[in-house]
């Protein structure tokens, strides 16, 4: 056997794994119920079972892609959340909820928040959830009460 021949034949090895890796997620998904709010479609195990390797990879871009939605939305709420309480300690704000929608629904400030939480969720992964904890166990820390 040559170089050429030992990289394809490990080439195909790490790919009948990566293959198994996505069809078990997809099955997770699934069987969890909540195939339609990741996938866009209601399907059963069979389904998944009888798909074809590419059929594979491209409902797992869909399913990274709506997962990756939903998880940077929630972080981006949660950060602005967590300015409007750090903005509020310092200052007299009339309404919070007010701030919190008014920012929440301004594009540029979205549009700026979204791409900070993609790049962190593409940059961090599933280390990204310690961190999320803290900005969420944050949020709900009454920084007012604390001053009395």
């Amino acid at each position: 056997m040559d170089v050429d021949e030992l990289l394809l034949q490990e080439s195909l090895v790490t790919n009948d794994e990566s293959l198994k890796t996505k069809r078990d997620r997809l099955l997770t998904v699934v069987v969890s119920g909540k195939s339609k709010m990741f996938l866009g479609h209601q399907y059963s195990s069979e389904d998944i079972e009888k798909m074809k390797p590419q059929d594979i990879d491209a409902l797992y871009v869909k399913y990274e892609n709506a997962l990756g939605a939903k998880m940077t939305r929630n972080l981006g709420k949660t950060i602005i959340n967590l300015y409007t309480k750090a903005v509020s300690h310092l200052f007299t704000i009339d309404c919070n909820d007010s701030l919190n929608y008014d920012l929440d629904t301004n594009p540029v400030i979205a549009n700026a928040v979204g791409s900070l939480s993609c790049w962190l969720y593409f940059y961090m992964g599933n280390y990204l959830a310690p961190l999320m904890a803290g900005l969420i166990t944050t949020d709900h820390i009454s920084f007012n009460e604390r001053k009395k």
